[in-house]
This record gives structure tokens, C-alpha cells and sequence, in this order.
């Protein structure tokens, strides 16, 4: 509310620092409703309010940069987890008030700016708008651009995501040519990857899905991460992130009490969501997880004594 009030002011600054602090705040809300059983707090509610902080704080940058540059990445951390057409349409509004969102590119008005246009490309892929993206493509396919090494990673990812918006429309081979030349710019995306293996497994490509599967795994986190015997004091927790490419893994944890004979009470957290609460003195604890597509963190939080840590491994 006081974000909202410093913003009505035309304080942008003050109004994105309050609005950093809401969501910061947002973040350390821990969730163990699944455990005990109530919901005494809904999680829609709170990824809604998410939403909405995210929003207010783009807005804010925006309104104080008078740009798309996106400094610290709030415009597209808002974008990542938006999918309200309407809210979307709104930020798209606001964005066209400021002359900041050009109109999309025709054969008439050749491209001028990379940047804006991987932001509308972007926007307009959150707003299921897969045919403009796809005609965007089309212009870029006829056109003789030279890009600069400033702009490989914004032409990459409108490569990427024409090729994303052909798979949506199943234009499967459409897809293919476009991500792989986003590859070819820029290598080693996780997220162009994956859609690859998914255009490779739409035409039964046994032998090119399974040779972009070993580039996949030599992005993603390894099957065993080796912690060392770490020491995770009561009252603090030990961060373990890791890459996933969103399937379903089981996670087995080696847990010990520091002193022998020791019951610690244990909370581990996935992505700031508690999904096992218990006593850690049984050495390993299997848990069904599902990890997003990307980056991960999983917590291992000792409440009542210290805790040893000493391996983390991924089964399928």
C-alpha cells in the first residue's frame, strides 16, 4: 500500500523500493499447510500477490528508467510468472502510453531495435499471440540483418521463441529451423533445448532427441551432488540449488544428528515450499519432488539441534 502511495506520488524510485521490500518480504513466507493438514493461508493467494508485487515493481522501474533496459530483471521476472491476459494486457497498455512499445514489424517498417523486439516477442508469446510471433519470423527469415555481438542474445531469443510459438501451432519443422539457428547464436540454452527434444519426439527422431538428451544433461544438475559432511547448525539451513529440466525426480538426502544419539527436527524446503517435516536421524529420506524447468533450491532447515549433511542424489 505505501508502494501504491509513493507511485501515485510520482516517487517511481521510493514506489520500486517499496515494492522490492513487499516482495522480499513475500519470499519468506514457508508453506507448511500440506503437513498439517489446513490451509490456513491460501498458496493461489499468495502467488496472486506475487503477481501483482512483481507487476507494480516493473511498472515502477519502467517509470523511473523511461526504458526497456531492465536493469535488475524485474520486468522479466513479472513476465515469467504472469499468465492473466488482462494483467497482461494492462502492462501492455501502460507500456504503449510511454511510447515504449513499438508497433510489430512488417515488411514496410524493417527492424529497428533488437531489444524492443525481444521484449514484444516475449510479451506477445505470455499472451498466446503464436501466429504474430510466427509472421515476426517470417520477416526475419526475408530480411538481411547484421547483428551485432551486443544483440546475439536478444536475436536468439526471438529465434527461440518463433521456434517455440511454430511448436505451439504444430509447425514442427518450422520449429526445428528456428530453434536450432537461436542455438547456433547463442549455445547451450536449457529451455531451446528442451523444446528441441520436444519437436524431435513429435516426428519419432529417436537418434536426434537422444543427441540433444546428452546436451540436456550437461546442463541440468548432476544425479549426485556431494556436500562434504556439511555441518548445518540449528536455526540456519543449508541451500542446495540445482538445474532441472522439470521432470519429476525423487530426491534421497543422506541425513545425521551431529552428536550421537541425537533426534534433530528437520524442515526441507523446495522453492520455499516445506515438503517434508520430521525428525533426521534416520539416515535417508526419500521424497517425490517436482522441480521447475530451470533453476531450483532446495532447503535443509535443522529446527532443534545440528544437523550433517552429507549427500543429495536425483532418481528417477
Amino acid at each position: 500500500d505505501r508502494g501504491r502511495r509513493e507511485a501515485e506520488a510520482f516517487r517511481p524510485a521510493e514506489a520500486a523500493a517499496r515494492y522490492a521490500a513487499a516482495l522480499e518480504a513475500l519470499g519468506r513466507i514457508r508453506f507448511y499447510q500440506d503437513l498439517a493438514g489446513t490451509e490456513l493461508f491460501s498458496p493461489e493467494d499468495h502467488a496472486a500477490t506475487g503477481r501483482a508485487v512483481r507487476r507494480a515493481l516493473a511498472m515502477s522501474r519502467v517509470e523511473a528508467a523511461r526504458s526497456l533496459a531492465d536493469e535488475d530483471g524485474s520486468i522479466a521476472a513479472y513476465l515469467a510468472v504472469e499468465d492473466d491476459p488482462v494483467s497482461l494486457g494492462e502492462f501492455e497498455s501502460f507500456l504503449k502510453e510511454r511510447g515504449l512499445l513499438a508497433e510489430p514489424p512488417t515488411a514496410a517498417a524493417p527492424f529497428k531495435d533488437l531489444r524492443t523486439l525481444a521484449f514484444r516477442t516475449a510479451l506477445d508469446f505470455r499472451m498466446n499471440r503464436y501466429r504474430d510471433i510466427v509472421r515476426t519470423g517470417d520477416l526475419l527469415e526475408s530480411s538481411s540483418l547484421v547483428i551485432a555481438p551486443a544483440g546475439r542474445a536478444d536475436y536468439a531469443r526471438v529465434l527461440g521463441l518463433v521456434g517455440e510459438s511454430c511448436l505451439k501451432l504444430d509447425s514442427v519443422y518450422q520449429a526445428e529451423r528456428f530453434l536450432l539457428r537461436a542455438l547456433e547464436v547463442e549455445p547451450g540454452d536449457l529451455d531451446r533445448l528442451l523444446a528441441l527434444e520436444r519437436c524431435y519426439a513429435r516426428v519419432n527422431e529417436e537418434d536426434k532427441a537422444a543427441a540433444v538428451r546428452r546436451e540436456i544433461d550437461l546442463l541440468v544438475s548432476p544425479a549426485a551432488i556431494d556436500l562434504g559432511g556439511l555441518t548445518v547448525e540449528k536455526g540456519s539451513a543449508a541451500s542446495v540449488p540445482f538445474v532441472s529440466d522439470g521432470r519429476p525426480r525423487t530426491v534421497r538426502l543422506e541425513l545425521a544428528p551431529a552428536t550421537a544419539g541425537g533426534r534433530p527436527l528437520v524442515s526441507i524446503f523446495l522453492n520455499g515450499r516445506v515438503i517434508w517435516e520430521n525428525i533426521g536421524d534416520t539416515g535417508s529420506v526419500s521424497l517425490p519432488i517436482r522441480p521447475r524447468q530451470g533453476k531450483n533450491v532446495l532447503e535443509v532447515a535443522p529446527v532443534s539441534e545440528t544437523l550433517l549433511l552429507t549427500a543429495l542424489t536425483f532418481v528417477e
